[in-house]
């Protein structure tokens, strides 16, 4: 007997997904905009290889050359391109350093709000109902708290450190995601493709991961994209209020807070210099982000 003809064997949504992605996401890179691109490159560059770029440690201090301004270069050669502060360390490789605690507590952050919104988002959005109803009420519950005063209570439970402010942020930041994929599953939920998978029999959770999940996939991105300018933000302003790391390890906040007590005293550059890189960052992010908000959305695309 000769084998039965192969049938063809539909592909699950996701491999869909990355198949149609991959020249798209090529296509996208070389249309970036460049200099938000090369902002975010280089703040990432600085976390990842810090102790490579930085001219010296961030914690050596030398009182020989204390509150000195920038590209100032001492009797032994030693140059300082943004200056010293109180205690003769380098401001500029300070801030290098710093690029490690606001990249890392940016993207561990936006990862972790990011998870649990989209989860509960896209099981209120699907289930309805009560469940619903519950994680909605929260959710709004949640966001008629001022975020800084939530934090802040948090820390003040938790204690002050880079794990628990990653955590603070997170429960702070996370509703927003939660209710704008709630909104996109609502529309998403009575097509035809999700009514067609009900009727063969897949479980809520099957058509949640396999369906759902890869339509508000999108929307995902250019939220997370927006909301790391804004964790950077949130960190730089828990730092600045001595409820992020403690020192002597370097982060822009803290040091725009210890910068700000020598501003009558002419030091400008310990306020000024480390708040240049937190502008550039929250600005690059913001404008990739909105130029995938235009890329992604195709009625956006076709204008």
């Amino acid at each position: 007997m000769t084998a039965p003809p192969r049938t063809a064997v539909a592909q699950a949504p996701w491999s869909v997904f990355w198949r149609h992605r991959r020249r798209a996401l090529w296509e996208a890179l070389r249309s970036a905009p460049k200099l938000p691109l090369l902002i975010i490159v280089t703040i990432l560059m600085f976390a990842a290889f810090a102790e490579l770029l930085a001219p010296y440690a961030p914690d050596f201090t030398n009182f020989d050359v204390r509150l000195k301004p920038p590209l100032f270069v001492s009797d032994d050669g030693a140059r300082y391109i943004m200056g010293t502060d109180n205690l003769g360390r380098d401001v500029f490789s300070r801030v290098i350093h710093g690029a490690r605690i606001s990249v890392l507590v940016g993207f561990l952050a936006v990862g972790l709000s990011g998870s649990v919104g989209t989860a509960l988002g896209l099981i209120s959005g699907y289930f309805g109902g009560t469940l619903d109803s519950v994680i909605m009420r929260f959710t709004d519950m949640m966001l008629a708290m001022p975020a800084i005063l939530l934090a802040i209570a948090l820390i003040g439970v938790l204690g002050a450190s880079v794990q628990n402010m990653i955590i603070v942020i997170a429960v702070a930041t996370w509703p927003s995601y939660a209710r704008i994929i709630r909104a996109e599953v609502l529309t998403l939920r009575n097509r035809d493709f999700v009514q067609l998978a009900r009727v063969s029999g897949a479980s809520g959770a099957r058509i949640i991961l396999r369906h759902l999940l890869p339509n508000v996939v999108n929307t995902l991105i250019i939220l997370a994209t927006l909301q790391i300018g804004i964790t950077i933000i949130f960190e730089a302003s828990l730092s600045f209020l001595g409820l992020g790391v403690k020192p002597p390890t370097p982060a822009w906040g803290f040091m725009l807070s210890d910068g700000q007590k020598f501003l009558q005293g002419g030091a400008w550059w310990l306020a000024i210099l480390p708040g240049v890189p937190i502008v550039l960052t929250v600005l690059a992010t913001n404008l990739l982000g909105d130029w995938l908000r235009d890329r992604l959305d195709p009625l956006r695309r076709q204008v």
